[in-house]
């Protein structure tokens, strides 16, 4: 029930912009995705496509209300639209949770533009007005009234007051009906553009086939370089910070135990506003073969995604 406007720095995104879908059976809210869908891909470089993919996909069905995991969890995640309570507005709202977008009214620097009348506030309900620290969300742009990830001045009242209202005290409406800019910025910021990649660059040492030996020996330097198209042709930087996970894949070879072992590892990394290169590694990685056979073994390499934390939002 809380989270969106600004973006986690610790959402696993979803790889190549693409997310899976499939509906629940006895889905009644189809049109209402189909048209929410239709939103998102006009206005963000998202694609959506019907079906599991490899396995990590967004199963819509009619559940206790509106809600949504927050970002790509892995395998099946469900997003619930209300068979009676959900506009496909509503689909807009829960589909930004999917995508990584907080509640805009959970904002780092919410206290800034709203106030938070927390005796107003059903007290079960208070978890949705937790404000996030700067260590957790990245806010992009300012404060957005015009959010489909806002609540309205009455959202989870206790008593008929406000529980937000501006800092002059007026109250405002949370609409359902669209992306707005600050929406779109946001999951350019994510997302792209700009688009980031990593980069692999390749220096051959050693390529030799004698007889029964082989040798092969590189040294690769792995950078992500930040691209304004998402063809990853032409260079650019990030306007926003941008948070990414670099995945180490080490495999080596014991000649004591004579196995090959595979090692991953995984670091979080923030890229910062202006960010256009960023060195991950250096790496000299050698492998010596006698009738293809190990001898020595011992290859590094890495790839890149964006990161996550689960949680459930509405």
């Amino acid at each position: 029930e809380t989270r969106s406007g600004c973006l986690s720095d610790r959402t696993l995104y979803w790889p190549n912009n693409t997310v899976y879908y499939t509906y629940a059976d006895g889905f009644s809210g189809v049109s209402k995705v189909t048209q929410a869908i239709s939103e998102w891909q006009n206005k963000t470089s998202l694609t959506f496509v019907y079906g599991t993919g490899s396995g990590n996909y967004i199963e819509f069905f009619n559940g206790n209300g509106n809600w949504s995991y927050l970002g790509m969890t892995g395998g099946k995640q469900q997003l619930s639209l209300s068979a009676t309570g959900s506009t496909y507005g509503s689909a807009i709202h829960e589909i930004g949770h999917a995508v990584g977008l907080i509640h805009e009214q959970c904002r780092n620097d919410r206290d800034s533009y709203i106030n938070i009348h927390t005796a107003n506030i059903i007290p079960e309900k208070l978890h949705n007005f937790n404000k996030y620290s700067s260590g957790t969300v990245t806010d992009v742009g300012t404060f957005d009234f015009g959010s489909v990830m806002l609540y309205s001045s009455d959202a989870f009242t206790s008593n008929g007051n406000a529980t937000m209202t501006t800092k002059s005290g007026l109250v405002f409406e949370g609409q359902r009906t669209h992306l707005s800019s600050g929406d779109v910025q946001g999951i350019a910021a994510m997302y792209g553009p700009p688009f980031h990649k990593l980069v692999a660059d390749i220096n051959v040492i050693t390529d030799e086939v004698s007889g029964l030996y082989e040798t092969y020996e590189t040294e690769v330097t792995y950078t992500i370089k930040i691209y304004q198209d998402k063809a990853c042709t032409t260079p650019t930087s990030l306007t926003y910070p941008r948070s990414v996970t670099i995945y180490k894949h080490h495999v080596y070879y014991n000649p004591d135990t004579n196995r090959m072992h595979d090692n991953v590892t995984t670091t979080n990394v923030t890229l910062s506003a202006g960010t256009s290169t960023y060195l991950v590694d250096r790496v000299r990685n050698i492998e010596k073969y006698t009738m293809s056979n190990p001898d020595v073994c011992d290859v590094t390499t890495y790839s890149v995604s964006p990161y996550n934390n689960i949680s459930q939002v509405y």
